[in-house]
């Protein structure tokens, strides 16, 4: 079994030039305007390709880099793309190629979080590594992500979160939520949105009397989500993908990070600071991915 998990999507989702990278990087989040709403805790991030979705990612992650002070871990939770399971799967290895610099894993949380979650009745293992490997959601947070962390001792958690029901999703929310309260703890939840068209098997045209155009209506459904989530409105947000299916691929990541803050001590803040799609759709033939950046800060 190998320790060190490799930048498997370098040279082809992102440079794999660290210094190419690392300049690709600072020069996004000089490009980002977020205004500074307070401490922020959490970030909803895209994870396509660095040059689909880099400028919505340096969104979010401009917002955490003014807020790393103290920070040792940080949990990122992905939706899996290439494996089906109903539960949470933990990475196996100790490190991670950063890609800009090489992060180490927090085994020590991740032994707690498999016995903690036995004693909850949940499910989390370790993944496969050749479907780690494979699974680009964590992954394309690595290029901001070891940025921000570069020349620190700040671990990282990996979580890779299958298809939860309701209930689930409530269960791992109450898990996390002692680690949303620790102030050295920050949390990047990866998720696209709506990915529309016939290539992805979705062609559902969101309130067509209101909205007759086809890309207008991927917008308005994604905005009609996203405000949900701003509103921290799980049983709406739940009965919104119940009426659209809309693809956003981190529904459960989303669904299990708006838990832990309903379970938190604290009470917090979700706003979304970019959005942005790959293209506008005109017809069933066209196809399009929306990314989209929020901000979770201390209210």
């Amino acid at each position: 079994m190998s320790v060190r998990r490799a930048a498997s999507h370098a040279g082809s989702w992102y440079s794999g030039d660290k210094a190419e990278l690392g300049r690709e990087i600072s020069s996004l989040l000089e490009k980002a305007s977020v205004e500074d709403n307070g401490k922020v805790k959490a970030i909803i991030s895209p994870h396509a390709g660095l040059s689909y979705s880099g400028l919505t990612a340096s969104h979010g992650f401009k917002g955490l880099s003014g807020n790393m002070h103290g920070v040792n871990k940080v949990f990122v939770l992905g939706p899996s793309h290439r494996a089906y399971f109903p539960d949470v799967r933990l990475t196996s290895f100790r490190t991670w190629d950063g890609p800009i610099s090489n992060v180490q894993v927090d085994t020590a949380v991740n032994e707690k979080l498999i016995s903690d979650a036995a004693k909850m009745g949940l499910s989390i293992k370790y993944l496969n590594q050749e479907t780690d490997v494979e699974e680009h959601s964590i992954e394309l947070q690595m290029p901001f992500l070891s940025q921000l962390l570069k020349g620190t001792d700040a671990t990282i958690v990996p979580m890779v979160v299958g298809m939860l029901d309701e209930e689930g999703a409530a269960s791992y929310g109450r898990l996390l939520a002692p680690y949303f309260d620790d102030p050295g703890t920050r949390f990047v939840i990866s998720s696209d949105f709506c990915h529309w068209g016939s290539r992805f098997r979705y062609t559902y045209h969101y309130e067509k009397s209101t909205y007759p155009l086809i890309g207008d209506a991927v917008i308005a459904m994604d905005h009609a989500g996203m405000e949900l989530m701003e509103k921290q409105d799980r049983n709406g947000l739940a009965k919104y993908f119940e009426k659209t299916e809309n693809t956003i691929c981190g529904r459960s990541p989303i669904t299990v990070l708006l838990n832990a803050m309903a379970a938190s001590s604290k009470r917090y803040n979700l706003n979304f600071v970019h959005y942005s799609q790959s293209s506008k759709c005109e017809s069933v033939h066209d196809s399009s991915v929306s990314y989209a950046s929020a901000l979770v800060t201390e209210a």
